[in-house]
């Protein structure tokens, strides 16, 4: 299950889970479950290290493919046979890599996975939970044409005449010739419209701000939900098409009350880690959905994704749910000398830049959060404080930002 819906009905896609080849850096070879940790096979239950993982793919026809990896512990390095695709560093959040012009046959998808602790790795270290090593997530082929929907962004507002919403739609020309593309937008029972050209090897945004009347809340414990479908044509061709699911609601902060609607509410809920028994942080859906009904059972009204962006179906699961979720980037009790690590600031932008741009949808998201009881009490962290909520803030300034702390006399907060 990628998502809780549907989100394609023209573009083809497809799980790539299940049973994968694996080698060891020392040539031991397994059959490993994705999504898994490789910790799951008894002799590997403390292998830290690199490993690569294998498998083969056949495709019907000419086309680009779009692999998404929605979550690799914590190194990947993807190469489509035999050629180096993308690379990515953090267990916790998705990216993906395109191949042009794939032939008909069959085709084979390598990654080099590393769960090891270095400098190179300044987010991932020993810590109070566990750095598995794997694919955490599942993953996704995508068949996708020269021009495809990157990302649609929902952004409502709610004013004295009623709900106002911008919508932004990313749209990708992998082509080198100039495209004409028409996007259709529907929600809410609404069909917009909207044009753009795209220059060749580009990305457009195309915006726009519509009215809504009529439209039901979402509002913690009481979700409504709608699906917000964009089809993307160019010269009068369809290309693509892309669902995602968004709700009315609009988060604010007035004094030391939270604001949802306009009503005020007050958290009652849970730190929950993507970690369970002997499956690691390859949390299955079943699980994450118990974890919710108890959650809720105990009269919880909110989550904290503790201490990373979470898997898109628990979203999902809160959005339905109506719990409150306080998400927030990757990085906890780090003392001055962890900050510091060369690579801290560029690690801790992109894992911020990924969660906001994948999840920014959610309506159950209402705040952002970073660096768990790190050294807030230094002048050089409160810096890298700084710096994080200013980024946060030019991507999101519609959801509160926040940080949890240790040293309550010493720090700035």
């Amino acid at each position: 299950m990628i998502r809780l819906f549907e989100q394609h009905n023209i573009r083809k896609q497809r799980e790539l889970d299940g049973i994968w080849s694996f080698i060891t850096e020392e040539g031991a070879e397994y059959r490993i479950p994705v999504p898994g940790c490789w910790e799951q096979n008894p002799e590997l239950l403390n292998y830290r290290g690199k490993g690569t993982y294998t498998r083969k793919v056949y495709i019907q026809e000419k086309t680009n493919i779009r692999l998404e990896f929605k979550g690799v512990s914590h190194t990947a390095d993807v190469y489509f046979d035999d050629e180096f695709i993308v690379h990515h560093y953090n267990a916790f959040t998705a990216f993906c890599g395109i191949i042009m012009n794939v032939e008909p046959g069959e085709h084979v998808i390598r990654v080099k996975v590393d769960n090891s602790f270095s400098e190179e790795s300044s987010l991932h270290v020993p810590n109070d939970y566990y750095t598995y090593g794997g694919f955490n997530r599942t993953v996704v082929l995508e068949e996708i044409k020269d021009v495809y929907l990157k990302n649609i962004h929902f952004e409502p507002h709610k004013d004295k005449d009623g709900w106002k919403a911008k919508i932004s739609i990313d749209v990708e020309n992998l082509s080198d010739e100039e495209k004409n593309a028409e996007v259709t937008i529907t929600l809410a029972d609404k069909i917009f419209h909207v044009n753009g050209l795209l220059e060749g090897k580009s990305i457009a945004i195309l915006e726009l701000v519509e009215s809504f009347e009529n439209v039901r809340e979402w509002f913690v414990l009481k979700p409504e939900l709608y699906l917000l479908k964009a089809e993307l044509k160019c010269d009068g061709v369809v290309m693509d098409d892309l669902t995602d699911r968004v709700g009315f609601r609009e988060v604010e902060v007035k004094g030391r009350r939270l604001l949802l609607n306009g009503k005020s509410v007050f958290l009652k809920g849970f730190n929950r880690h993507e970690d369970y028994g002997t499956l690691g942080s390859a949390v299955p859906f079943q699980v994450m959905m118990q974890d919710l009904d108890m959650m809720r059972e105990m009269g919880a009204n909110a989550v904290r994704t503790c201490h990373y962006p979470n898997d898109e179906r628990f979203l999902d699961l809160c959005d339905e749910k109506g719990m409150l979720v306080w998400e927030e980037n990757h990085a906890r009790g780090f003392d001055l000398e962890k900050m510091m690590n060369p690579h801290f600031d560029e690690q801790c932008r992109d894992c911020i830049d990924e969660m906001i741009y994948q999840h920014f949808n959610h309506p159950s998201i209402v705040i952002w959060g970073i660096l768990n009881e790190c050294a807030s009490e230094t002048e050089e962290g409160r810096q890298k404080y700084k710096m994080q909520y200013e980024q946060i803030k030019s991507l999101d300034t519609s959801r509160p930002t926040t940080s949890a702390t240790c040293r309550h006399f010493k720090d700035w907060c």
